[in-house]
């Protein structure tokens, strides 16, 4: 796990993913001092127990009422288009009358502005893209405040 964010991912055997608020090492350290001299423990689903008990559950990941957006690789590629589409929408057809709009070229305006990621379509805090692997997915990360 990365110790440079304020977050960690878990996920459990049934495959869903929890975002908890903190660092994975200092949990982890602190469920094993809590276990020291248990035997017969099955670690991953017993730290999974301490973490939904003693840590602060990131619990939606909705990008209007949340901290951070969680995504898959191909839902962040969908996320992007769709965040490109509203800006063109919202910020510049607005500003073109209407009888102009034919000579914009939308293609070309998300070429250019694909040259900076998507951490800074999707990135509202601060124009980062982090990511996590667990279990062999890869999850992208953007804070959203």
């Amino acid at each position: 796990m990365n110790n440079a964010f304020d977050y960690f991912l878990l996920e459990d055997e049934d495959g869903d993913v929890t975002m908890y608020e903190g660092d994975f090492d200092e949990q982890r350290e602190l469920f094993l001092l809590d276990i020291e001299g248990t035997e017969d423990l099955d670690l991953d689903i017993n730290f999974a127990i301490f973490c939904s008990n003693n840590c602060t559950e990131i619990k939606d990941f909705d990008e209007d009422d949340s901290d951070y957006l969680v995504l898959t690789d191909e839902e962040a590629d969908v996320k992007w288009e769709e965040s490109l589409d509203n800006y063109i929408e919202d910020c510049i057809l607005s500003e073109i009358p209407s009888y102009l709009r034919m000579y914009f070229d939308e293609e070309k305006w998300k070429r250019d502005a694909r040259v900076d990621g998507r951490g800074h379509s999707l990135g509202h805090y601060n124009g980062n893209e982090h990511y996590e692997d667990v279990n062999e997915t890869t999850y992208y990360i953007y804070r959203q405040n």
